[in-house]
C-alpha cells in the first residue's frame, strides 16, 4: 500500500479529528479486559493484562485487536529474556569456532523491539499518540466467549 496507512476511527475520535465522519463503522469496543491467549508464556501475559486495561479504558481495543496485541506481548516477553540472557553472558562472545564475535541474542533483542514498535504503533502505543489521545468511555459490547476463543488458541 502507498503512503500513509490509514488512523483507526477511534484513533481519530480520541485525537478530535474531524474526518471521523463519513467513515464506515468499527467494531465496538471491548469493556471489560479480555484474559490473556493460554498459549502466551508468563511474562507475556502479564503485559496482556497492562496493556488490554489501558487500551479498554481509553476505548479502543476490539476483538481484531486481538492478534497485534498477542504479536505486541510475545514479543516484549522475547526482548525481556534477550536482554536478561545479554546481561547474563554479555554483548561480545567467544563463538565456538574460536571468533570473539556479537553476541546473537542482540539480535533476537533488536527484533522483538522492531516487532513492538510496529504493533505499538497499530494499537496506538507511541508517545506521540499518546498525547494526541484523550480518554473516552468505551461503548457497551459484548465480550462474552472472547476469553473462550483465547485459551484453546495454539
Amino acid at each position: 500500500m502507498r503512503g500513509r496507512k490509514p488512523t483507526s476511527e477511534k484513533i481519530l475520535k480520541l485525537r478530535g479529528s474531524p474526518r471521523v465522519k463519513g467513515r464506515a463503522p468499527e467494531p465496538a469496543g471491548i469493556v471489560e479486559v479480555p484474559e490473556a491467549p493460554g498459549w502466551m508464556v508468563k511474562e507475556a501475559r502479564e503485559k496482556w493484562i497492562e496493556l488490554a486495561g489501558i487500551l479498554v479504558r481509553r476505548g479502543v481495543l476490539t476483538a481484531t485487536d486481538f492478534d497485534r496485541l498477542a504479536d505486541y506481548c510475545v514479543s516484549y516477553a522475547r526482548w525481556r529474556k534477550a536482554e536478561r540472557t545479554l546481561k547474563a553472558r554479555g554483548e561480545v562472545v567467544l563463538h565456538s569456532n574460536g571468533v570473539t564475535g556479537l553476541n546473537h541474542w542482540l539480535r533476537v533483542a533488536e527484533g522483538a523491539l522492531a516487532r513492538m514498535d510496529r504493533a505499538g504503533t497499530v494499537l496506538g502505543l507511541s508517545p506521540v499518540d499518546r498525547q494526541r489521545l484523550k480518554d473516552l468511555k468505551p461503548q457497551a459490547s459484548s465480550a462474552d466467549g472472547m476469553a473462550k476463543f483465547f485459551k484453546g488458541r495454539a
